[in-house]
């Protein structure tokens, strides 16, 4: 009567050893670079037509970007990169002087895991010219340079006058305006009481 509990010790025996020989599957399927032409790292000794990448799986063509600058720093002409199965290219459309180049990638696998990275090869072609070197920067130009005018003092420019000063100073004698007014009021106060002293001394002596 324990056949039932004898089926389920084999199943369950079976089911053992089917996990441990059956292979496992890759715990993620992210891209991976697998070889660069030129060589990483690598002198050679022609100047390359382009540069190849070779990646575990094909990238996204839509989101492939190579570039490859001198030791300048300065990047490189170069072609859109065109992706075949797992490999991705560009091409230059003249050859490299002779140098260290830097390709940098970054490119996307189809589970949008973005992948990026960079090497450097050198081109040392005896036929070839010297790519530029990294620039040294001058010296700082410490000279003045003219400044241009402002808008008021352009159009005070623009019409030749002065600007008069908030607080100046009277022409008559360099007294202030204010003095002269009281002077005046004074003199002209002293007037019409003269001229009302007058009047009431020909009325009282009519």
């Amino acid at each position: 009567m324990d056949h039932p509990d004898r089926f389920r010790r084999a199943l369950l025996a079976a089911t053992a050893i089917l996990v441990v020989w059956l292979p496992a599957a890759p715990a993620s399927a992210h891209t991976e670079l697998v070889s660069t032409t030129p060589a990483k790292g690598a002198t050679v000794a022609k100047a390359p037509a382009g540069v190849e990448l070779k990646f575990s799986q094909s990238p996204n063509s839509d989101f492939t970007q190579i570039v490859v600058s001198d030791a300048a720093r300065k990047p490189v002409p170069a072609s859109r990169p065109v992706v075949d199965k797992g490999t991705a290219r560009i091409s230059f459309p003249g050859p490299l002087a002779n140098g260290v180049f830097t390709v940098a990638y970054r490119v996307v696998s189809n589970d949008g895991h973005t992948v990026k990275g960079n090497y450097t090869f050198t081109v040392a072609d005896p036929a070839a010219e010297s790519a530029p070197t990294a620039a040294t920067p001058g010296p700082i130009d410490t000279a003045p340079t003219d400044t241009a005018p402002t808008d008021s003092a352009a159009s005070a420019g623009g019409t030749g006058a002065a600007v008069p000063a908030a607080d100046s100073a009277d022409d008559a004698g360099g007294m202030p305006a204010g003095v002269l007014i009281g002077v005046g009021g004074l003199i002209a106060a002293a007037a019409a009481g003269g001229v009302l002293l007058a009047l009431r001394r020909r009325r009282s002596a009519a």
